[in-house]
């Protein structure tokens, strides 16, 4: 059997911006490179619209020292039925330098009826460095009436801090056998974002960072209007589980109903000292 082959990104301070100076795509995986003046941005695309099983997609992403770094994607990631019972992966490996920040922010996971799908995330963060990542998943292609019915998920993200294991999330589900609409599941919900923020606490990226995290658990500030109304479309809640780490979940009935809390995120990131613009007017 042949070596799995990676695509590769690597980001480097040049003159005091950065820029990607590795930049290799393997199919199905295709990286695209808008241009910055501040940040690297670097939004992974593909050829067929989506996974089909079988599908593997490795990525290496390296942050240099002092490097600032956003990974997106073009658009919603869809996986196809699975007819053989193999899933499609996705494996990212990442790496942030000393001083380093990075932001993985992708657009939502679609599975199709039948497909398999299994996602890993793993992260090492030397001195000073911070990571804000996320996982965001639908139930399907929702708003056409296919809800929860793909045959298994998988996903996990473990981080490590200056070569210790600082994270371990692990999330599996199956539709088969189990009610998604149960309250301790996912409830009236089709759009979920399970996200870390993870990092060296004293700096000053985490701090401005963890302060907008905190204000999630505020129904007044969750930007949306119908949030205390008890059918709310869009709940947000953060919670720091240990010095350096915080938890965050989103959860809307429709992809639209998170735009506020992505809206207001990207604003917050557009600091001079984060990533220095907003990743989502610039995209709308």
């Amino acid at each position: 059997m042949s070596e799995a082959q990676w695509s590769e990104i690597e980001v480097a301070s040049v003159k005091d911006k950065s820029r990607l100076i590795t930049l290799k795509s393997v199919q199905p995986l295709k990286i695209l490179n808008p241009a910055c003046l501040t940040a690297a941005h670097a939004v992974l695309s593909g050829y067929g619209g989506g996974l089909v099983a079988g599908d593997k997609v490795n990525l290496s992403i390296n942050v240099q020292e002092s490097s600032r770094f956003l990974l997106t994607t073009q658009s919603n990631s869809r996986v196809f039925k699975s007819e053989n019972g193999k899933a499609a992966e996705q494996i990212i490996r990442g790496k942030v330098g000393k001083n380093g920040l990075a932001v993985f922010f992708p657009d939502p996971l679609i599975p199709h009826t039948k497909s398999i799908i299994s996602q890993n995330q793993a992260w090492e963060l030397e001195e000073g460095s911070v990571l804000l990542t996320v996982d965001w998943f639908s139930s399907g292609r929702a708003e056409s009436g296919e809800q929860f019915s793909f045959t298994g998920y998988h996903s996990s993200i473990h981080i490590q801090k200056n070569g210790i294991p600082f994270l371990v999330d692990n999330l599996s589900y199956a539709p088969e056998g189990n009610n998604p609409r149960s309250t301790g599941i996912f409830g009236r919900y089709n759009h979920f974002i399970n996200g870390f923020l993870a990092g060296d606490e004293s700096g000053d990226a985490f701090q401005e960072l963890s302060g907008f995290f905190h204000s999630l658990n505020t129904p007044a500030d969750s930007g949306h209007e119908n949030y205390a109304k008890g059918q709310q479309d869009l709940i947000c809640v953060a919670d720091e589980i240990k010095p350096g780490l915080i938890s965050f979940r989103a959860m809307g009935i429709r992809r639209l109903d998170l735009d506020p809390f992505i809206r207001r995120l990207a604003a917050h990131l557009a600091a001079d000292n984060l990533l220095g613009f907003d990743f989502y007017t610039r995209r709308f």
